[in-house]
């Protein structure tokens, strides 16, 4: 009987706490605009999905979180109110500070790692309590079984360097700090992450000077997922000294709230944020897709040596290496299109020609890797067109799933969450390889390979009002072949 009592009385004392998400709101509530504890509510499902807890009007003001409850370096650039960080600077160095590297969010993750260590005395208990306890769909937790599922994709060695940096990031600070950092690897390896996945930027706060902007974590407002176009738009205002929610439309009694991250690729979303977002390489206007892929140096290379050597002193690599990384979007008008052909100029050209190019700036010879933007001849660009086909074709052959294949395993919608975001993944970015190996076989290569000019003037009608591709081809290939064309004639 009285350990019946007992328990009933431990069970009724428990229910009448405040949960984490009431303690939380409560935490962020400044007496500024709308109680949080009115608006906001979680699913029950989760504890983690933020929903509307009353209808929501356009404009309205949803949620205002004051400078003073977002945790930005103010709270230890001072060097008071953080003994990791004072110790960290001190043991760094005036000459250390100068020439080691550490990243901004290393910075930040020793902050919250040293508020978690100090549990219920920490400010920001309410909040350091209410993260996740894992990150487990972050790629720096990745093991094989995931690595398999994006086998053949650059994504993998993109992953791998992540969590190698983070590892270096950590063994810095614990070279520095030895017993003094009460964090393990993995307590970093969290804390990265929630910065990653949470983080926002400013051009500066109160009490913060950086001519680069402000990062800054945002208790209770970063858990609104990500929606685009945004539903509620965040902006600091300086006069009442709160980040400010704001509805851009009515929203519903129970709706997810929810912000946008920025348009991105769906290899960005995954990296920084664990998700993906279906219909991201559907989008045109502006092409947002993209695929990495690394270009090495054909064995028949011409001039090899001088080729090698320049590509080896320009890289930024350590240990300098020869192949050639881009990141592809579909579209000729992007930079990263224009690169690849601008590398691969150089890599089919001749050496006394391309030397004669570096005088006259044509062709770069200390960028990394050197290019050549401006085309030498209608021949080398069949050459340049007809390498970078090679190596499309190569990236969509490392794969062992085709674009159809993954298709048909998104349509079956059988796939646990983290297994769906990396089949979107890939399967994106076979999207992109198709795109170019279409654009160069059924657009480019029929206007290199025209053997009259009446072929050619053909060519030219079929390609007018393509966009960006068409005034490549008008601009850049048309041109050669036509001068190539005449000369033969001549």
């Amino acid at each position: 009987f009285w350990y019946c009592l007992a328990m009933l009385l431990v069970s009724l004392v428990w229910s009448s706490q405040p949960d984490g998400f009431t303690r939380l709101r409560e935490w962020a509530y400044s007496g500024y605009g709308p109680d949080p504890r009115s608006m906001l509510e979680v699913k029950d499902a989760d504890r983690r999905t933020v929903v509307a807890a009353t209808d929501i009007a356009v404009n309205d003001l949803v949620l205002a979180v004051p400078v003073e409850n977002l945790m930005s370096p103010r709270y230890f650039k001072n060097r008071t109110e953080s003994a990791w960080y004072r110790l960290f600077w001190d043991a760094l160095g005036e000459e250390g500070r100068m020439l080691t590297y550490v990243h901004p969010d290393t910075w930040m993750a020793l902050y919250m790692m040293e508020q978690r260590w100090l549990g219920e005395s920490s400010r920001w208990h309410a909040y350091l309590s209410y993260l996740p306890q894992s990150f487990d769909e972050m790629p720096v937790f990745y093991g094989d079984e995931q690595f398999e599922w994006v086998a053949g994709s650059g994504f993998v060695g993109r992953a791998k360097h992540a969590r190698a940096s983070l590892s270096e990031q950590y063994d810095l600070l614990k070279e520095h700090l030895g017993d003094d950092l009460r964090a393990t690897l993995e307590d970093f390896l969290l804390a990265r992450s929630a910065i990653s996945s949470r983080v926002f930027g400013w051009q500066s706060l109160p009490g913060v000077e950086s001519e680069e902007g402000v990062q800054f974590m945002v208790p209770l407002g970063d858990m609104f997922n990500h929606r685009s176009p945004k539903q509620i738009e965040w902006v600091f205002n300086a006069s009442s000294g709160h980040l400010e929610y704001i509805a851009q439309e009515n929203i519903t009694k129970g709706d997810e709230l929810t912000i946008s991250y920025g348009a991105k690729c769906n290899s960005k979303y995954l990296l920084h944020y664990g998700f993906t977002v279906p219909g991201v390489s559907e989008r045109r206007n502006p092409p947002l897709s993209t695929v990495r892929i690394k270009f090495g140096m054909p064995k028949d290379t011409v001039d090899a040596a001088e080729k090698k050597a320049l590509i080896l002193g320009s890289s930024m690599d350590d240990p300098p290496s020869l192949e050639a990384e881009f990141d592809l979007t579909m579209s000729i008008g992007r930079l990263d299109g224009q690169d690849v052909l601008s590398y691969l100029r150089f890599i089919y050209a001749d050496y006394s020609t391309i030397k004669a190019r570096f005088k006259n700036g044509s062709c770069k010879k200390y960028s990394s890797p050197p290019k050549c933007g401006t085309p030498f001849s209608a021949a080398n660009e069949q050459r340049a067109v007809a390498g970078f086909l090679a190596e499309l074709d190569a990236a969509e052959s490392r794969y062992p799933t085709t674009l159809e294949q993954d298709n048909e395993l998104l349509e079956a919608g059988d796939l646990r969450t983290w297994q769906k975001d990396l089949v979107v993944l890939r399967r994106d970015e076979k999207v992109v390889l198709r795109w170019w190996k279409q654009f160069f076989r059924d657009d480019v290569m029929p206007v290199l390979h025209a053997n009259t000019l009446e072929e050619l003037e053909v060519r030219e009608t079929e390609i007018k009002g393509r966009g960006p591709e068409a005034q490549y081809i008008a601009v850049r290939v048309l041109s050669l072949v036509r001068v190539a064309l005449d000369k033969s004639e001549l």
